[in-house]
């Protein structure tokens, strides 16, 4: 064999290579946990220590519950213990963002800084949702607090003041911090906030989200020892209805940077979020990050923080963060394009032929892709029934969908890639890239790093080599080479990234990542024909692909310690009472069997509003009592109809609400005179009280007068577990797992007026 024969598959070996190393850091910490015994930076082992002092029952501790109260006096303790003097902000808040109310405490804390003004802020909530020990989300946040508000006791005062803001009700709706933000004076002062969230139990310490103009604070970001974080992900989540408590403080204009891990994520909001599971290294990254970027900002003048850009930034195996002002990326992008433009015309020319082969090769790849990508989502995802964003053994699916991204590649070069030719293929697959540069540039300017540093490799290290290979028409193959691998990393890692997004159901979607790989190895693979797009080669990734897709079928798709979400509701009415099963992404076969429902899944409508579809079967009525509810006032004014009235559960549940159907002629629902509704809602709506107890709630309701008003009163509490509930639950898998409200029993009371 010639030694050139050996140039692609060495690529291709070090495109896996790459594969593994950028898939690995985007499952572990890149970090060591350091021991409690080291006094002069964050350790894991002490916010550990920490943590399990405050969950030492290891319960579900949501707003407003006993355990909640609990765990946020023990909060107060520790904070005196460190030297502070804590305050503690209370009340019943409720919000339209999430329609819904809670009973919540906020607990603050400030260390002084050596000057007055504006202050940085720290924030993670303590409060869990029903099901879970939440040690994960959010008690990781709190045990870095702790650890990050000692250090900061024992130290000299930085320069600005640091407030540590211990929230509570962030999961019944950002309430905690609804609260601090509408009715704190210490809100007025906050310049920077710095959130602490999770998403799962495990990987590295991700900041997902900043403000506008964040230039200055990505520098903070870049003080970080093993920063792990890039642009594109603000711009997805700035796409996403999902929100942290920071949603709050960014709404009021307030600059600021979140955390978060996300791997586990069939552990977010389960039961089984606890301290055992809770990976330590992940603690540890996550308190390096944030205590990093603490540190240079509470000594960083505000002024310094001031910009009037975005940044657009990576990092790079989580050893740096390459970075730059957004306002670069479209000049960045035509200074690629005029490379490349020039590269086509000086080594590797256009024919019209050929160029027209090149870009159905280009299109045929983009579309073998999907369609091999669709067929493997079966063996995958669906045959498995695995979890929509998480699998306990992922690397057999893994290694299938990235050997078929370079199946495909191999594919195309034999035809229609042989016929467009290197010259051809080169060119164009580099200029289209350098076209979506342009794009993204002016779309989507975070994400314009993904296209724009392997274009802009092909085009310096393209003219480079031009000048040391001056013959006319000499292909550019080592600056191919050269911005190949620049693209593999790239296309692998996002690859990896997405799985926080994209099960294995998906993998049509997800190996469209690859197509940044695929497009860059067209034109190597038909220059190097003879080797890699061989025969044995073809085969040899089909025959990859297909037995790893094989190991991944027969893997187990769920497991103790990541469980498919299975919860048992009670559900009670006049008619009478019934067993639901609840789950996000289905409770699979065994579960259901083993519990005694039947696999057809039945309409129903949760809460008496909300249509949907899940298993059912019939309950022996528990004779729960009905939630209470009087009507004050039933009358018409300004052509509206205000109707006012109390509600209190009938068996002091900790929740407590009421439900109206997506018809519901609504203009505003005030729960206690704070709204929760302010417009006609588009779909069903449940608001929820939490904390409620025994307490009476007063509600008003405006309505149109013209058509009849009809309305749920429901209670919702832990489901008693004996007589037929201890018999199914008992039976339930041990890869099964509640999460969200838990195993609950929900008592429903139907009010037409």
């Amino acid at each position: 064999m010639r030694r050139r024969a050996w140039v692609a598959p060495v690529l291709v070996f070090g495109a896996m290579l790459v594969a593994l190393s950028a898939v690995r850091l985007s499952d572990r910490a890149p970090a060591q946990v350091v021991p409690a015994t080291q006094r002069d930076v964050f350790s894991a082992e002490r916010a550990f220590a920490h943590l399990q002092d405050l969950l030492k029952e290891n319960v579900p501790h949501p707003a407003g519950s006993v355990a909640n109260a609990a765990i946020g006096n023990r909060i107060v303790e520790k904070l005196e213990r460190f030297g502070y003097e804590p305050q503690v902000q209370e009340g019943l808040q409720c919000s339209t963002l999430a329609p819904g109310c809670a009973f919540v405490r906020n607990i603050i804390a400030v260390r002084k800084g050596r000057e007055a003004g504006k202050a940085v802020m720290v924030t993670a909530h303590y409060d869990s949702v029903p099901a879970s020990a939440a040690a994960a989300d959010d008690g990781a946040g709190v045990a870095v607090m702790l650890e990050l508000a000692e250090r900061l006791a024992q130290r000299e005062p930085l320069l600005h003041d640091i407030v540590f803001l211990f929230s509570d009700g962030e999961e019944a709706g950002l309430l905690g911090a609804t609260l601090f933000a509408e009715k704190h004076p210490l809100m007025q002062r906050i310049g920077l906030v710095l959130n602490v969230e999770a998403r799962g139990v495990s990987g590295p310490a991700l900041m997902f989200e900043t403000g506008a103009n964040n230039a200055r604070l990505i520098d903070l970001v870049a003080a970080i020892p093993r920063p792990v974080t890039s642009s594109i992900h603000v711009e997805v989540y700035r796409r996403m209805p999902n929100d942290t408590d920071y949603s709050i403080y960014r709404r009021a204009g307030v600059p600021g940077l979140n955390f978060a891990f996300t791997r586990g994520a069939s552990l977010y909001h389960s039961v089984r979020d606890d301290l055992q599971r809770l990976d330590r290294t992940t603690l540890q990254h996550l308190g390096e990050s944030v205590s990093a970027v603490l540190m240079r900002a509470g000594e960083t003048p505000w002024e310094a923080l001031a910009a009037q850009t975005d940044a657009t930034y990576v990092d790079i195996g989580a050893l740096m963060l390459l970075r730059w002002p957004s306002t670069w990326n479209l000049p960045l992008a035509l200074l690629g394009l005029a490379g490349v433009v020039a590269l086509a015309l000086w080594r590797a020319p256009l024919q019209l032929r050929s160029a027209a082969w090149a870009l159905l090769t280009l299109a045929a790849a983009a579309i073998v892709a999907l369609v091999f990508g669709w067929l493997l989502s079966w063996p995958l995802g669906h045959w498995p029934d695995t979890h929509p964003l998480d699998h306990p053994y992922p690397w057999p699916g893994r290694i299938a969908l990235i050997a078929a991204g370079v199946l495909t590649a191999l594919v195309c070069a034999r035809w229609p890639g042989r016929r467009a030719g290197t010259a051809a293929l080169l060119s164009m697959a580099w200029l289209v890239l350098a076209m979506l540069t342009i794009a993204t540039a002016l779309l989507l300017p975070g994400a314009t790093y993904v296209c724009l540093l392997p274009v802009v490799v092909y085009a310096v290290a393209g003219l480079l080599e031009s000048r040391v290979r001056r013959t006319h028409g000499t292909l550019p193959i080592v600056a191919a080479c050269a911005a190949f691998f620049v693209a593999a990393y790239l296309a692998l890692h996002h690859f990896a990234m997405v799985e926080v997004v994209l099960g294995f159901k998906l993998s049509h979607v997800k190996i469209a990542v690859l197509t940044l790989l695929i497009w860059p190895l067209l034109p190597l693979a038909v220059h190097f024909e003879h080797s890699v797009g061989s025969r044995s080669a073809l085969l040899a990734s089909a025959a990859t692909t297909v037995l790893a897709a094989l190991i991944a079928m027969n893997v187990p798709s769920h497991t103790v310690d990541r469980p498919r979400g299975a919860s048992l509701a009670y559900v009670q009415d006049e008619h009478g009472a019934q067993w639901q099963i609840e789950s996000h992404a289905g409770p699979g076969e065994e579960t259901l069997r083993a519990m005694g429902f039947d696999r057809e899944a039945h309409e129903i409508e949760q809460y008496g509003v909300v249509r949907t579809k899940t298993q059912v079967r019939p309950a022996t009525s528990l004779d729960l009592p009905q939630p209470m509810v009087e009507i004050d006032a039933d009358l018409e004014r300004d052509d509206q109809r205000i109707v006012q009235g109390r509600i209190r559960s009938g068996r002091s549940a900790h929740i407590l609400g009421l439900a109206f159907a997506a018809d519901a002629p609504l203009t505003r629902v005030a729960i206690e005179d704070q709204p929760v509704l302010v417009a006609r809602p588009r779909s069903a709506e449940v608001i929820r009280v939490f904390g409620a107890g025994d307490q009476i709630l007063r509600f008003e309701i405006i309505a149109d007068p013209s058509q009849p008003l009809a309305f749920i009163v429901f209670d919702d509490d832990a489901l008693p577990t004996e007589g037929e509930a201890a018999q199914m639950l008992a039976k339930r898998p041990v890869t099964a797992a509640p999460l969200q409200f838990g195993d609950h029993a929900v008592v429903l009371r139907r009010v037409t007026l």
